[in-house]
């Protein structure tokens, strides 16, 4: 059985200050060697980080009833698919061996992205804003804004 390429997707993607925000005061499970984590039409109200140990996810070929064993190495993520589709699990997730895993519920995902995409506008916001004064500084810079005490700089 090989090992596959690990995924660390969404926590890669996340800035450090996010990732830790959502990590941080996560519960963590500690598994035994073959414990199931969830198994295949489970639910999906959380996802997985691998912290210690690996995790064997066991995916059902579409056109036959043969399983494959996929390892799932320290530090990639399982059950992030589901959750995201609001679907239940289509994969199985077992400990390979002693394993510790990081649960991230939904509502703790959720907040984390809602301060994401907050913080994103923000900025985009604070941009724009930037843009229209860095105009009207080189408009005063050139001489064709006319009286300089008629220009309004764009402030929130």
């Amino acid at each position: 059985m090989s090992t596959l390429a690990p995924s660390r997707w969404p926590l890669d993607v996340l800035p450090e200050a996010v990732r830790q925000e959502l990590l941080d005061g996560a519960p963590a499970l500690a598994l035994e060697a073959g414990q199931v984590l969830y198994r295949w039409g489970d639910s999906a109200t959380s996802f997985f980080v691998v912290r210690e140990g690996q995790l064997e996810l066991r995916v059902k070929a579409r056109t036959s009833d043969a399983v494959e064993a996929k390892p799932v190495a320290t530090g990639c993520v399982v059950g992030i698919e589901a959750l995201l589709a609001d679907r239940d699990h289509l994969e199985e997730a077992r400990a390979a061996g002693p394993a510790v895993v990081i649960e991230i519920g939904r509502g703790r995902f959720e907040r984390a992205r809602r301060d994401l995409l907050r913080a994103r506008r923000r900025i985009a916001d604070f941009v724009k804003r930037l843009r229209k004064t860095v105009k009207v500084v080189d408009r005063l810079r050139l001489g064709v804004a006319g009286d300089h005490r008629q220009v309004r700089l764009p402030m929130r």
